[in-house]
């Protein structure tokens, strides 16, 4: 207990974190329990979904706006990690490029699948360190402009013969469609279509992503590892994010995903918990047409720091820790295409990262507390309450859908019940209410300083 001496804001702080039996939180609270519910799904158990709607990416199963118009397309230019806004919402970036002929001449490039000269995939030790202490990194021109361009025809090309599927993520025992959200699965297929399409990617109209597949997605993980091992071997600092201890024996998980126009994520972890294997998200984007004010930015929120908005610029790369980097996609407006590569650890999820008991509650100042959450993959369990605003606002904005444009009309569109859209508000409800019996103080004192956060310039 405090001392008399110390001021009554002081003394509440101690006893709150310091005295177990203040805390009226139960003797375990297991983040595969409260992740349970979570708004976005883990890959394993998104596999297991029945997906009844089988759909291409231009065409929703819907007798209204049944048919996209893909002409709208919109991408341009590559930026440095310098000109990234770390506001809410995305500022212009100066690096675009801003010239119209530039512009043509990059869509032209696409369009035609002209070829450009440099190696297929470029990491370096640099990103790595990057990462390492900041727990994501941007990388741009990563993939040669002429794979990338390749890649974009091929997956358009899949798209075309029906090859995608409607997105779905799992909330509480429901299972709901992302409206606008398309992918295709190139990695551990469960169903006899998608081995189908795996097993004929070697074929000459699909042949960049068995690429993908084959060697840029191996290759990618040895690289990573290899920088990991040698920032290791070369730094002590005990602020930086831990070793990523990467898998480099089993092949990365590999999704293409099109948004056809509305659609976006709500804020999530890649790795929600176990039995999910993710140690390294890494998005790549394919959308040479792109330009200020299209959407679709993904949105990094690092624990209880500003959030850091991302532009998808052609043949860009953001690579996060998967289990500690809270993100979300801004609604696309236009037509928006990219590629994610998961690579998994053995290291990941292990007991103290996923139990949040009394003992891990001994702190000294809401301080401590801040800084170990903030690089514990436990904040997983307390998130959803710290941000119960925010969560529950991009999860309605998500199954909800957003207006698109589609051949200069501005659309919207929603394929939720408000039955079930009421289900899902109060589920969210509850799940955070079942956080703050527990934890009260600790959330009301970060949700308070998530807000001090915010209010600085």
């Amino acid at each position: 207990m405090a001392s008399g001496a110390k001021s009554a804001a002081v003394a509440t702080e101690t006893w709150i974190v310091n005295t177990k039996a203040a805390v009226p939180i139960n003797s375990v609270a297991n983040l595969s329990l409260i992740a349970s519910d979570y708004d976005v799904l883990s890959i394993e158990l998104h596999e297991r979904i029945e997906v009844s709607r089988v759909t291409t990416a231009g065409k929703m199963a819907r007798p209204s706006h049944s048919t996209l118009d893909t002409s709208n397309d919109h991408t341009r230019g590559v930026s440095s990690l310098s000109s990234l806004s770390t506001d809410d919402c995305p500022s212009p970036d100066p690096l675009l490029i801003t010239s119209e002929e530039e512009r043509e001449k990059l869509i032209i490039m696409a369009e035609t699948g002209a070829v450009s000269t440099g190696e297929e995939m470029t990491l370096t030790a640099d990103t790595i360190t990057e990462l390492r202490n900041n727990t994501f990194a941007i990388v741009d021109n990563f993939l040669s402009l002429d794979l990338a361009n390749r890649l974009l025809s091929e997956a358009e090309s899949l798209n075309s013969n029906g090859k995608f599927k409607q997105h779905y993520f799992q909330f509480g025992a429901s299972a709901l469609a992302k409206p606008a959200v398309y992918e295709l699965d190139l990695s551990a297929p469960d169903d006899a279509m998608n081995k189908d399409i795996i097993n004929n990617l070697g074929s000459s109209s699909s042949s960049s992503w068995r690429d993908i597949i084959d060697q840029v997605g191996p290759a990618f993980v040895k690289t990573v590892d290899e920088f990991d091992k040698q920032f290791d071997a070369s730094n002590s600092s005990s602020s930086c994010a831990p070793a990523l201890s990467l898998d480099t024996t089993t092949r990365p998980a590999i999704k293409i995903q099109i948004n056809t126009g509305g659609g976006s994520f709500p804020w999530h972890y890649d790795n929600p918990g176990p039995p999910n294997q993710r140690a390294l998200t890494c998005v790549v984007y394919l959308n040479p047409r792109w330009k200020h004010g299209d959407g679709g930015e993904i949105v990094l929120w690092p624990f209880l720091s500003k959030p850091t908005t991302i532009s998808p610029l052609h043949c860009r790369a953001v690579l996060f820790y998967s289990d500690r980097v809270l993100h979300r996609v801004l609604p696309s407006k236009v037509r928006r295409v990219c590629f994610t590569i998961w690579s998994s650890s053995n290291a990941v999820n292990s007991k103290k990262d996923v139990a949040l008991s009394k003992d891990v509650l001994q702190f000294t100042s809401y301080d401590e507390a801040a800084t170990f959450f903030a690089n514990s993959p436990l904040q997983r369990v307390i998130s959803r309450a710290v941000y119960s605003e925010e969560y529950l606002e991009s999860l309605l904005e998500c199954i909800e859908g957003s207006s698109k444009e589609i051949e200069g009309a501005i659309i919207s569109e929603s394929i939720i019940s408000a039955v079930d859209k009421e289900k899902v508000i109060k589920q969210h409800t509850a799940s955070v209410q079942s956080i703050l019996s527990k934890l009260r103080p600790l959330i009301e004192e970060f949700r308070r300083r998530k807000e001090c956060i915010a209010n600085q310039g």
